[in-house]
């Protein structure tokens, strides 16, 4: 869809997990084709969530291009006081005065061709995930009811008896410490009388 609207895809992530594949998409189309390419990509599946953003940049393109227009004034003026340069000093000067104008229009022509790409392109960004159906429910009635108060007795006595597991080796070494102590007492107890 990209390409047949004459954009390109400038950034593309495709993960898969399972038999599932995502892919997350950014694409740079012609401002003039945006509806179009987003209704062909709409029709590929169900939209669930749409933003765009328009942004005026008239006035960075006004500003840039004044901008230009001055540097290069600049540096034609210093190109002839270059030419009429009378001592090594003035023509170092001016060199590097006119090597440092040079490349603030070159960066400012660069920042203007990247405006009038971001005019020209918009950038579209895409998340394509598989469709997901939701499982069937079915409200529980008394039969569910039963098989959950059955499970839920049945963990119960395993955790009983996983308890009484746990607590059987204390309960013996208390009986072989407990079960002489009271003979002893009860012995003594027998004599007193």
């Amino acid at each position: 869809i990209s390409a047949t609207s004459g954009g390109r895809i400038s950034n593309q992530n495709i993960n898969t997990s399972g038999e599932s594949v995502y892919a997350d998409i950014t694409a740079r189309v012609p401002a003039a084709t945006l509806d179009s390419v987003i209704a062909d990509i709409s029709a590929l599946g169900t939209v669930t969530s749409l933003t765009v953003v328009a942004e005026d940049v008239t006035a960075t393109g006004i500003d840039l291009d004044a901008r230009i227009a001055a540097l290069q004034g600049s540096i034609d003026r210093l190109k002839e006081l270059l030419a009429q340069a009378d001592t090594t000093k003035d023509l170092i000067d001016i060199e590097s005065e006119l090597t440092a104008r040079q490349a603030d229009l070159d960066s400012l022509v660069a920042q203007r061709a990247a405006l009038s790409d971001a005019v020209a392109l918009s950038t579209l960004s895409v998340f394509l995930s598989p469709s997901s159906e939701l499982a069937e429910w079915t409200p529980p009635g008394f039969v569910s009811g039963v098989e959950s108060g059955w499970s839920a007795l049945r963990t119960t006595a395993g955790g009983l008896v996983t308890a009484l597991g746990f607590l059987l080796p204390f309960i013996v070494v208390a009986l072989i410490i407990t079960v002489p102590i009271v003979a002893l007492v009860i012995a003594l107890h027998r004599r007193k009388r």
